[in-house]
């Protein structure tokens, strides 16, 4: 087949790219041909991979960026077109009306995941608003029960709602990653959905041989081997809870003096975060890395003693790979991953505030269990992608019969 994936800003290097990334090696690797068409694009946002990138000129308004999609699928027959969100969908599906070119569409978090978008405060999803924002605490924390738009916002807003509301509703099927944002979905669209989880690859678990940069060799000196040391792997934006994680391990000092907080990523939200460390008592003490390679990040899981993800989150992959290494891990209630980590004994699950991540961080400092006696079976990038793959066939038989 001839797939194209949808993917408008590939520009970041979070879970969402790591995850397409993986998508187009395993639809490659089944003998198709796979172009990811954005709008636009950092080569950083590939992780080193490379992959058929295909950079659209983002046009002055939303029809240009249609037409120009349009034109291309004219030229380019394709089988497939895999979108991501809502407004993935949206492309698709006016940018295919009369080519018969079949597309499905991820969508990882609904609207009300999002803390900027306007959508969720539509007429379309006025019934199941209260139901959906009042399940996880966290869509509480980052924006308001209700929102004044103008007469004119008003009308964009439900104009761009009814488009993608249509968008949705025409892909074979939607894809989610958790039983939390199937159940958004279904109330917002009503349209078939799968929960299909992604994890970790083979490379992942067998790789061996680790070249961590001198940079971060340095680091791991300066923490020292007497030491602990916490990590958390993050964007670093405003919604991400750093400023928790960092409070939260601040106040720990005050009990333990041998541990050392190590944040890993890279965001447009540094500038407040360092202002931050530098007010704090012990801030000294907490690292930022930047960037990390995929060597980097796999020597700093081995290196940690617990990893913490504060996300306010519909799913999570670090956590499963921090797990994948026998690590001690703490997350946040109203991150979603925790579905299927709940039963680990060396997952701690905690209300998002400082004094439970606090309480939480001390607990697992001091318990000596080990993970080895723990068996659990984690979702693969093969076991993601071939539940896909088989609803795929089924829903492609169909509409061809």
């Amino acid at each position: 087949m001839n797939i194209a994936i949808i993917y408008y800003q590939l520009v970041n290097s979070g879970g969402g790219e790591r995850l397409l990334i993986e998508e187009v090696k395993y639809f490659q690797n089944k003998g198709n041909t796979v172009s990811v068409l954005t709008f636009e694009f950092d080569k950083r946002s590939l992780f080193g991979q490379k992959i058929n990138v295909v950079q659209f000129k983002r046009g002055k308004s939303y029809l240009t960026d249609i037409l120009q999609l349009r034109l291309f699928f004219k030229k380019k027959p394709h089988d497939l077109i895999i979108a991501n969100g809502a407004g993935g969908a949206a492309l698709a599906y006016l940018a295919t009306r009369g080519l018969n070119i079949p597309y499905i569409t991820h969508i990882h978090g609904s609207k009300f995941w999002d803390r900027k978008e306007k959508i969720k405060y539509s007429f379309l999803f006025r019934k199941v608003f209260d139901k959906i924002y009042y399940s996880v605490i966290g869509h509480q924390e980052n924006y308001p029960k209700h929102r004044n738009f103008s007469i004119i916002e008003k009308m964009k807003l439900e104009l761009r709602s009814l488009i993608e509301y249509f968008g949705v509703k025409n892909s074979l099927f939607l894809i989610t990653l958790t039983k939390q944002v199937k159940w958004e979905l279904e109330l917002m669209y009503k349209t078939k959905t799968i929960v299909s989880r992604p994890g970790v690859s083979k490379e992942f678990y067998l790789k061996k041989n680790i070249s961590p940069t001198k940079d971060i060799i340095e680091m791991m000196e300066k923490i020292g081997n007497e030491n602990k040391m916490i990590l958390c792997v993050n964007r670093i934006e405003k919604n991400k809870r750093l400023d928790l994680v960092m409070k939260a391990f601040n106040e720990l000092c005050n009990k333990r003096d041998d541990i050392f907080l190590v944040i890993a990523g890279r965001g447009n939200y540094l500038s407040e975060i360092m202002k931050l460390k530098k007010k704090l008592e012990y801030g000294s003490k907490i690292i930022f890395t930047g960037f990390v390679s995929e060597d980097d990040l796999k020597f700093l899981y081995k290196s940690c003693d617990i990893f913490v993800s504060p996300m306010w989150c519909a799913y999570g992959l670090t956590p499963i790979e921090a797990v994948v290494m026998k690590k001690k891990v703490l997350i946040a209630n109203d991150s979603f991953v925790h579905e299927i980590l709940c039963k680990n004994p060396l997952v701690k699950i905690s209300e998002p505030n400082m004094n439970a991540f606090s309480e939480n961080l001390l607990n697992l400092l001091k318990t000596t269990e080990t993970i080895n006696s723990f068996k659990m079976e984690l979702p693969t990038w093969d076991s993601y992608f071939d539940k896909i793959e088989k609803e795929l066939h089924e829903c492609l038989n169909y509409s061809n019969q």
